[in-house]
């Protein structure tokens, strides 16, 4: 008998797993491939790292179909726009009151989903479904459910939002940080509301997509970390790690931090030292004392910094979603100290498996007391593994979905 087949459609390539989002989409791929499926990948490249590690994601999936953006109008259109849209970010980035108009009228901060999806995206996708007559179709983001209506009747349409870019749209506004994409609710209920089934990335998002689109059934997917390795006995005492990625977001949690915070955990603690993994940096040059930036580094060294680590935080003050770099933190056992947007989904275990701030003051406190007593840390180390082995585990993460895939498929089959 021939596997069931799924489409999966993304933007992204889950390697390097140096982005949440990638690290995310290699746990759905690895759970799709559990359960015996034929996975076609097709990859709308917007934001492909390296193009040589296509190979390795060729290794997880059965097909990989990278789309190519042909047609000289659709280029011509880009080509057109790009001035405009890099004009618009630093004039936000100057002046973050200022509320800037396209040339259509539109607020520019508003985005139509829709207009991510290319025209050869759509046409990979129904060439594929007339191939493969698959069982599934999944958009990883909303970007693309436009292709839905190219895949037979009977398949199961499922979207993994990822992030809700429409939820609480005027933190944005009035912090100052270029979100990364921003839409109006109408544009993203439009989206969404092709779908059968909607995957939330962790339970605030989930409250919020189902009165975004009522009749659509929501369910709640979060994200899956295998438990690490125990932590170090003897620890890299007065360490304090960030790990992050380069988006807005994370730069502007880290600037932050190092301008409100880290001065005066520095004076408690004169020991403490700085270690940021990834390519988080401040827009300009850092002239604070014990400060290393280790850049990108391998799976293995990164175990190895969250064994050793006195202390890990995440000093991100915007964004919405599930923060993966806290889970990957928990799981591996660590104190975690964060603000109150690093708590998103994660509220349950705020005071007992990490520490959340209101606060840059709090948030210096939380860092000098888990460095300075030994028994305040063990007691959130211990509470975090705890934590995430519960709310982390396949099991966990996936039971739902699993049932519902389950339903629906025999549902169908039925029909």
């Amino acid at each position: 008998m021939n596997r069931p087949s799924v489409i999966v459609v993304a933007h992204i390539c889950p390697f390097p797993k140096n982005k949440g989002n990638a690290a995310r989409l290699l746990s759905l791929l690895e759970w799709l491939r559990s359960k015996g499926f034929w996975v076609v990948f097709i990859l709308q490249p917007l934001h492909v790292d390296s193009p040589e590690f296509i190979p390795q994601l060729a290794r997880i999936v059965d097909e990989v179909i990278v789309v190519e953006e042909n047609g000289l109008l659709e280029r011509m259109r880009r080509l057109m726009l790009l001035p405009a849209r890099v004009g618009r970010r630093v004039l936000s980035a100057l002046y973050p009151s200022m509320r800037l108009i396209s040339l259509d009228g539109a607020r520019s901060d508003h985005t139509d989903i829709d207009s991510k999806c290319w025209p050869a995206t759509l046409r990979a996708v129904a060439a594929a479904a007339r191939r493969r007559r698959p069982a599934i179709v999944l958009s990883e983001y909303a970007f693309f459910s436009q292709c839905f209506a190219k895949v037979p009747a009977s398949t199961l349409r499922v979207i993994d939002t990822v992030e809700v870019f429409s939820r609480n749209a005027e933190q944005f506004e009035n912090s100052g940080v270029a979100a990364n994409l921003v839409s109006t609710r109408e544009s993203e209920s439009v989206a969404l509301s092709r779908a059968d089934l909607v995957l939330a990335i962790q339970s605030d998002d989930a409250e919020f997509l189902r009165n975004l689109v009522p009749t659509k059934r929501v369910i709640t997917v979060g994200h899956v970390f295998s438990e690490a390795r125990p932590r170090a006995t003897s620890l890299r005492r007065g360490i304090v790690l960030f790990v992050g990625s380069s988006n807005e977001y994370n730069r502007h949690g880290l600037e932050m931090f190092l301008a409100n915070a880290w001065a005066r955990i520095r004076n408690a603690c004169p020991e403490a030292v700085l270690e940021i993994v990834g390519e988080a940096r401040p827009s300009a040059p850092v002239t604070f004392a014990e400060v290393r930036f280790l850049g990108r580094v391998a799976d293995e060294k990164l175990v190895e910094l969250y064994q050793t680590a006195h202390v890990v935080i995440n000093p991100q003050v915007i964004g919405t979603g599930l923060k993966i770099k806290c889970v990957e933190a928990l799981s591996a056992g660590c104190p975690l100290v964060v603000n109150q947007a690093g708590a998103d989904g994660l509220r349950d275990g705020a005071g007992t498996a990490f520490l959340i701030a209101n606060n840059w003051d709090e948030f210096a406190e939380h860092v000098v007391r888990l460095i300075q007593n030994d028994a305040a840390r063990l007691e959130l180390e211990s509470q975090a593994r705890c934590f995430a082995a519960d709310k982390f585990s396949r099991s966990r993460v996936f039971g739902e979905l699993d049932k519902c895939v389950d339903d629906e498929l025999a549902e169908r089959l039925k029909g």
